[in-house]
């Protein structure tokens, strides 16, 4: 998606000068290709997205529709107690999103995502090389480091990242703090 609003803005930008140009894009953690061949592409793919009718009907709408909120953030909490430090505010946002229509939603854009994010539009990315930075994850199951390494032999120049710190693709839910620090030294780089 980034790319594609790269390439839009710029084409908006030299068509009618709307935008200003884009100096940097700073991408973190992000899926860039084969989305539905990643472990977590997989697992979606071969588990959920075939009995996703069955699934909204028997699992998410009892969880969203009838369980109190007490039992909603318990089960919160014990899905996040894999992730270190996680914050109260990243339970209470969580807990904001237990509703059906929205976990509908998000099921109808992962499979949007399965079905778009395919080949690496190699175009775009040779375009914009120059001002991208990708800082990938070091054991993300959403861009594994193969994908990662094949980016590297077909563009060299790519300035990049990989995580030295053993941060996750979700970082907002334990390590967003980390992240916003790394996101800083990127930036005055």
């Amino acid at each position: 998606m980034w790319l594609q609003t790269m390439k839009s803005m710029n084409e908006e930008h030299n068509a009618n000068e709307i935008y200003p140009p884009i100096q940097k894009c700073y991408m973190l953690f992000p899926t860039l290709e084969n989305m539905r061949f990643t472990p977590n592409g997989k697992f979606l793919c071969s588990y959920i997205v075939p009995f996703q009718k069955y699934w909204e009907t028997l699992v998410v709408f009892p969880l969203c529709s009838l369980l109190p909120t007490f039992l909603k953030r318990w089960l919160l909490q014990f899905h996040l107690s894999g992730y270190p430090r996680v914050s109260k505010c990243s339970v209470d946002a969580s807990l904001d999103l237990f509703e059906y229509d929205l976990f509908t939603r998000f099921a109808d854009l992962g499979r949007s995502e399965m079905g778009q994010v395919l080949d690496l539009d190699e175009d775009a990315v040779s375009n914009f090389h120059d001002k991208m930075f990708i800082y990938f994850g070091a054991t993300d199951k959403w861009c594994p480091l193969e994908y990662v390494e094949g980016m590297k032999a077909k563009f060299p120049n790519l300035q990049h990242k990989i995580c030295d710190k053993g941060i996750d693709h979700a970082f907002v839910v334990s390590s967003s703090e980390d992240m916003g620090e790394i996101f800083c030294d990127l930036v005055q780089l």
